[in-house]
């Protein structure tokens, strides 16, 4: 494992090819740190790595495309059915707990930046953002109903996503979409963010 900061001497490089023509395998720290942890160690990759990384992506088929597109069709169809089999129940729950509407919708960002609302069951009380800018939820965050913690611990809040998946604004396996407002935040504190 390979994990230097700085310019590579000849001495260390001779080293490493040593090793490489016995047969050892070398890798690069940030490259182990991703594969063990499944995490990018940002504060160690420099601009290289993204440009390389980037490589190592190869974009699907349009026949992978087709049958990743007819899976989400498929699970957000059966989704759908689940979300409809409990619904009732879960917007008695919601009603009773904080009056006001069932769904939510927010603005995301897909894929190329593209905006869309996104469909969630209400977890927060009505106009949580009543000042108009966009907060992160915090935990033990007082905006958060009790009926909205149980529908969070379970991730069942966002089962009407499985609306957007049908609709082709989201996947059911792929990047989660943010809001285009924490984006901007993000970019400007994790770096190689987009």
């Amino acid at each position: 494992v390979v994990a230097v900061t700085h310019q590579m001497d000849g001495d260390l490089f001779q080293a490493l090819m040593d090793c490489r023509a016995v047969g050892m395998d070398i890798i690069r720290m940030p490259e182990l740190y991703e594969k063990l942890t499944r995490r990018v160690p940002v504060e160690h990759v420099e601009r290289g790595w993204v440009v390389e990384s980037m490589n190592n992506v190869q974009p699907l088929t349009r026949p992978s495309r087709w049958v990743k597109r007819a899976l989400d069709i498929v699970l957000g169809i059966v989704g759908g059915t689940v979300l409809l089999g409990f619904l009732p129940f879960v917007a008695v729950a919601i009603t009773l707990d904080c009056p006001g509407p069932i769904f939510y919708r927010q603005v995301r960002s897909g894929l190329g930046g593209r905006p869309f609302h996104v469909w969630k069951l209400r977890t927060m009380i009505t106009d949580a953002e009543g000042e108009g800018e966009a907060k992160w939820a915090e935990r033990d965050d007082p905006r958060i109903t009790r009926v909205g913690k149980i529908l969070r611990k379970t991730r069942l809040d966002e089962l009407p996503q499985v609306i957007n998946v049908v609709r082709g604004e989201m996947s059911i396996v792929g990047p989660r979409p943010e809001r285009p407002e924490f984006i901007e935040e993000l970019q400007e504190k994790i770096p190689f963010y987009r």
